[in-house]
């Protein structure tokens, strides 16, 4: 009688899990992308200060999401983003805009990509 109950409750916390750190990683990957289109923004309009407190704004978002991030998804996926955001800002520092917006766009993409490999597929599932 006691297996079965393990069974269950094992099974229950599994699928608990599961949910919650679906909802963890859409709700995160969501918040850095809205930092990401605001920090676009401020690229194209070239507004250098706005755009310096927008990549500070969104590395403290990103540094807070990122222990819970590596436990579910893996290091490799903060790895890249942490990249991108670490060209952006270093083509920022030196004025070439484009090239910064080309490497958000580069990590918007890489977030998008984060919260498609954390669906409940298939093969994500087995």
């Amino acid at each position: 009688m006691k297996r079965p109950l393990i069974a269950t409750l094992f099974l229950v916390v599994c699928i608990v899990l599961g949910v919650v750190s679906l909802a963890y990683v859409e709700y995160s990957c969501s918040a850095l992308i809205k930092q990401v289109e605001f920090a676009e923004e401020c690229l194209i309009t070239r507004n250098s200060n706005e755009a310096q407190t927008s990549f500070i704004e969104l590395i403290d978002l990103f540094e807070k999401h990122r222990p819970i991030l590596n436990l579910i998804s893996g290091q490799g996926d903060t790895i890249e983003i942490r990249g991108d955001l670490n060209k952006a800002i270093y083509f920022l520092n030196y004025g070439d805009y484009e090239t910064a917006l080309l490497h958000l766009q580069e990590c918007k993409s890489d977030l998008n990509k984060m919260i498609a490999s954390n669906e409940p597929t298939l093969t994500t599932i087995f």
